[in-house]
């Protein structure tokens, strides 16, 4: 089964799902994916750990020994691969959880993988039971992707991304490989209507996203017929790094983007115009809502 993508129908709008017909499935609905892994369907839809191995390594690696959290493992998860690291690798690892709220895959790994060092939860991502800071990496593969589709789905990746964010500690990283492009349109509304705004929420950090793509997708937009249907793109891996905001920074939000392709552009003069219409018009930057600074690099390789 080819794996579901992002729906722009259904992401457009909180509200409305139009264009999304009744027999397509809802890809953010807890009983869909309960019935698909009690039927036993299985894919891989984006990269392997060791596809990804590099860039867990350029991220994680300071970070070790791990405290890792992923969230939406489905039945493909990354957790295994962390938990087995060796205790002098780059990704050592000291806890490993994964969690998905379909009980059905909950009830699969934990009989399936037992022993695999993993301690798996039937949870829903974006209402967890764990403390604030309790892990210093939180890992995502397609969870937003599926809960982005269809009716409400802005607001649902909101709350997952705030929830994520929570039991981040400081100076942790939060790993999203998704099929969210920059380059694509709702990869844009992603970034500037959902994860902008979360990151920005948290005054009291700077965040660096670092977004890493195929060369490939440059080509491909540039090859692209404007009237023509869109060039297929491969999913990208965000590295959202939180990091404590020293004090004697402004509180005005600053979001900066580099390098950046014209649409990137776009959006920052966008992102920060926004932020200037949010003061009070007095050039008083203490009197603004304080807002984290978002630093935005975009790498292809």
């Amino acid at each position: 089964m080819a794996p579901p993508r992002p729906s722009a129908n259904g992401a457009a709008s909180e509200h409305s799902s139009a264009g999304k017909s009744e027999s397509d499935p809802d890809y953010g609905s807890e009983a869909y994916w309960d019935q698909r892994y009690a039927a036993g369907v299985k894919h891989e839809w984006y990269f392997s750990f060791e596809e990804l191995r590099p860039l867990l390594e350029m991220h994680l690696a300071p970070l070790a020994p791990l405290r890792l959290l992923e969230v939406g493992c489905g039945d493909a998860p990354l957790a295994p691969a962390f938990a087995g690291a060796a205790a002098d690798s780059a990704l050592a690892t000291a806890r490993a959880v994964a969690i998905d709220f379909a009980a059905s895959v909950v009830e699969a790994l934990k009989r399936d993988c037992a022993g695999d060092g993993v301690e798996y939860a039937c949870m829903d991502a974006r209402a967890m039971t764990f403390a604030d800071g309790a892990f210093n990496a939180v890992i995502d593969k397609g969870t937003i992707d599926a809960l982005i589709s269809g009716k409400g789905g802005l607001k649902r990746v909101r709350e997952l991304l705030g929830d994520a964010i929570r039991v981040l500690e400081p100076g942790g990283v939060l790993c999203i490989t998704s099929h969210l492009n920059p380059l694509k349109e709702l990869g844009e509304t992603f970034l500037e209507e959902v994860l902008f705004p979360v990151l920005r929420g948290h005054h009291r950090d700077t965040w660096i996203v670092y977004c890493h793509a195929s060369e490939g997708d440059l080509e491909r937009q540039a090859e692209a017929d404007p009237e023509g249907p869109e060039p297929a793109y491969l999913p990208v891996v965000y590295m959202i790094e939180r990091r404590a905001r020293p004090a004697t920074r402004s509180r005005r939000d600053r979001t900066t983007m580099e390098p950046a392709p014209k649409r990137r552009r776009r959006m920052l003069r966008r992102s920060q115009r926004g932020a200037e219409e949010g003061g009070d018009g007095d050039g008083d930057e203490e009197a603004a809502p304080p807002k984290a600074e978002v630093a935005v690099r975009m790498n292809f390789h």
